[in-house]
């Protein structure tokens, strides 16, 4: 090989070029459609095309918008020396381990979405080193699935996706390039069929011992744990029910949902702080009416947040019903390894053991907490298993409201 390459720098006759030189210098003769192909599984998992996994993963198509986002951003600016430093993390950001699934893990492994992560926020920070302001400030940003605000803080970045209940999408804790909300949907896959098989059948003559079922199952009780989400794992996720929702229930998402704000879009706008707003429905087994959402969003410090809540009955009727705002962390504390169950909670805090991170949340007047582990099974080189991905907390308060009556919350979230 290195005498290859030896003879391709002495060779008069060949010119060397950059892929980035060949599209400046030459036009294409034609245009060719070349279709995704791979090995049969790989076929199989990506329904035909590779980019059916942004469609079946948001989470991934997420990330791409990013490392999108912040490729432009590279282009755009002048890195007083920082380039080849931010651009090498953003390489790093694109290894494709991550951003897919098949046999291996791959986008299930927490640590991989963590990486690509890391590497973003890495670039980002060399991108903002000549500009380092300790000023917060609440930006629309762009991307092709919709915008998000940004929130920027010396130490905290978050970012707020209007169209899906103007909740929480991502916050990185800057100095140590970490992502808290690298989380992930638990979502049906073709190989959970397997779980609920009889062990015989995979024996059948007439049924060929496909890869899933070669690489067998590592617990033979998992099939009592599998659960699916009903929406992406968000922060500040806005919910209704018509009553208190008990452990079992959250961590089964067996809880039926009594309006329509989980991944609704909310107005928004920005001044001082970061304003969302919706008038949706509430619908509990006794009453419906129209209920308006208001949830500012005001950076507190370098590293925190307080969301203030206030909710309206805009109906000629009052209502009863649970509020209820759900966090999702991809942390790992094992106080919270079965769950728990806190009546009265006005500061919930949590210790990350992967990062040594500690979140805080706290709430003006106390709620009903919970807390669960989020746990995924998935496919790896080793067969079946199930893998930890983070936590799910819910705050929730019963709540009675006269027509024109207004409910009001204070929820901080900070980090450690």
């Amino acid at each position: 090989m290195h005498r290859f390459f030896e003879l391709l720098e002495n060779s008069k006759n060949i010119r060397l070029a950059t892929f980035e030189e060949c599209r400046r210098d030459f036009s294409p003769a034609t245009v060719e459609a070349i279709p995704h192909s791979s090995y049969g599984e790989m076929m199989e998992w990506a329904g035909g095309s590779f980019y059916n996994f942004f469609e079946k993963y948001p989470e991934s198509h997420y990330m791409k918008e990013r490392v999108w986002q912040v490729s432009a951003e590279i282009k755009r600016q002048d890195l007083n020396g920082h380039g080849e430093a931010a651009r090498t993390a953003l390489y790093k950001a694109q290894c494709n381990c991550a951003y897919w699934h098949g046999v291996f893990g791959g986008l299930y492994s927490h640590h991989l979405r963590s990486a690509i992560f890391e590497n973003l926020i890495q670039a980002e920070k060399l991108l903002a080193e000549s500009s380092m302001s300790r000023v917060s400030r609440y930006e629309e940003e762009s991307f092709n699935s919709g915008n998000r605000w940004r929130v920027s803080q010396e130490n905290l970045t978050s970012f707020f996706n209007p169209a899906r209940g103007a909740a929480m999408e991502e916050v990185d804790w800057l100095p140590a390039s970490l992502n808290l909300m690298c989380n992930l949907r638990r979502r049906p896959e073709p190989y959970h069929e397997i779980l609920s098989e009889s062990p015989f059948r995979f024996f059948r003559k007439e049924a060929p011992l496909s890869i899933h079922r070669f690489l067998g199952i590592k617990d033979k009780n998992m099939s009592r744990t599998l659960v699916y989400d009903t929406d992406c794992k968000l922060s500040f996720m806005d919910h209704f029910f018509s009553g208190e929702v008990s452990l079992e229930e959250f961590k089964g998402m067996s809880y039926r949902e009594a309006g329509d704000f989980v991944g609704a879009p909310y107005e928004a706008s920005a001044a001082d702080g970061l304003v969302f707003q919706r008038q949706g429905m509430v619908t509990t087994d006794t009453v419906s009416g129209s209920i308006h959402l208001k949830k500012e969003i005001v950076a507190q410090g370098a590293q925190g947040l307080t969301v203030r809540y206030t909710l309206e009955n805009m109906s000629e009727n009052s209502l009863q019903f649970v509020f209820g705002t759900e966090f999702n962390f991809s942390i790992y504390d094992a106080s919270v390894s079965t769950g728990l169950s806190e009546e009265a909670t006005s500061k919930k805090i949590f210790q990350d053991a992967w990062s040594g991170v500690q979140i805080e949340l706290s709430a003006a007047q106390a709620m009903h907490s919970l807390c669960v582990p989020i746990e995924t099974i998935s496919e790896s080189e080793s067969g079946m298993e199930k893998t930890h991905q983070g936590l799910s907390i819910l705050f929730q308060k019963k709540i009675d409201l006269a027509p024109a009556q207004k409910w009001r919350q204070d929820i901080g979230f900070a980090v450690k």
